[in-house]
Formats: structure tokens, sequence, C-alpha cells
């Protein structure tokens, strides 16, 4: 009786502004090597082991250029993944979204700030616009994080190493699908009544 999930995730293409760059803020957010874990969107959640979290593998998150946005980034949630090319007065970074809690539009890794503002703390102006993730070399590609997948009626997942966000997910057991919701973050849920059987 198999009930591992391996659901199927369809990216959407993050909006376009309505100009090539949109106005902004810049703040930091942390210096520290694991402020990652415990943020929203959940890709290096402890549960899954921190930094050691199968989602937690973008070159965004090993290479610290991630952000905390504000709610009109995040979109409850479905902006966790997107990547911004933000650019300040020093410099330019691509950034990922690993969750909610800016007071300006991003509350960025050190890393990321420094490469941006040339500063090590600060408010700064910015401009962003939504760009392509790169994603993590390796033979896995898009990869779907199984957070609670041992009940046939019950199962969580995060999707991570994906060029865009997630906008819907649907899987497959047995033959049926079942169309997943959106969790909490970059989670994914679905209620697959009981069905066994081989996931995709």
């Amino acid at each position: 009786q198999e009930t591992a999930t391996t659901p199927e995730p369809e990216p959407v293409a993050t909006p376009a502004p309505a100009t090539a760059a949109v106005a902004g803020r810049m703040t930091i957010w942390s210096d520290s090597a694991t402020a990652i874990v415990g943020s929203s969107c959940e890709y290096a959640s402890m549960a899954l082991g921190g930094l050691a979290s199968p989602a937690a593998t973008s070159p965004y998150v090993v290479g610290r250029a991630y952000c905390l946005v504000d709610s009109a980034l995040y979109q409850s949630g479905a902006g966790c993944g997107s990547c911004y090319k933000v650019s300040g007065s020093a410099g330019s970074a691509v950034v990922q979204v690993v969750g909610f809690g800016s007071p300006v539009a991003f509350n960025c890794h050190g890393s990321a700030f420094g490469a941006i503002a040339g500063e090590s703390a600060g408010v700064f102006d910015i401009t962003y616009e939504p760009v392509d993730c790169d994603v993590a070399d390796g033979d896995g590609g898009a990869a779907a994080t199984v957070l609670d997948g041992m009940n046939t009626w019950y199962t969580k997942v995060i999707f991570s190493n994906m060029p865009e966000a997630v906008a819907s997910a649907t899987i497959r057991i047995g033959g049926n699908a079942y169309v997943m919701s959106r969790g909490s973050g970059a989670s994914w849920t679905a209620s697959p009544g009981g069905a066994v059987g081989r996931a995709s």
C-alpha cells in the first residue's frame, strides 16, 4: 500500500509590473546563515531539517540571496518562490521570496542587501522587476517535498527548485486526479479520499 505523494506543480509566471521596474524600498533582515529557517514559505522548515531540507536547495537559499517581502508581493503565499531583480545604489541582485514580514517591499538577507545597497544597515530606495529563477543543477529538476503523506485522506507538500511560483497543483493516485489547495506559504494540500496506489 503506497502512500508516497509526488504531485505535479503547474508554474505560473510572476505578474509583470505596469512598467519595466517598480520603485520600492529595501532594508536588511539578518546576517545569520539560518535566517530562512522558520520563514513563512517553509522552504527550510525545522520539521524537515532546516537548511538540510530537500526544499532548501535553490541557488538563492544556498547563496543567501533571499528576502522577506510585504503583503503585496507575498500575495498570501502565492509569491513564495518568485524571483525579482532588485537594483540599488551599489548594484543589482536576483533574490527569491522566502517569506512574509517586511515593513517595506523587500527585507533581505545581509548578503543580498550588501550587494544591492553597498551597506550593512539602513533603508534604501530600490527598483525591482520579476524575473525567472535559476534552478539548482542536478537530476531532480522541480522538487516536491512531502510534509505530511502517511495519511490516505490528507497530504501536504511543498514545491521548490522551480523557475516560477506555483499557481496550481494536482496529485494523481490510482488513475484519479485530486486538485490541491494552497496551504500556508508555499505548501499545498489535497484530500485523496482514502485512495491508495502509486502517486504522481
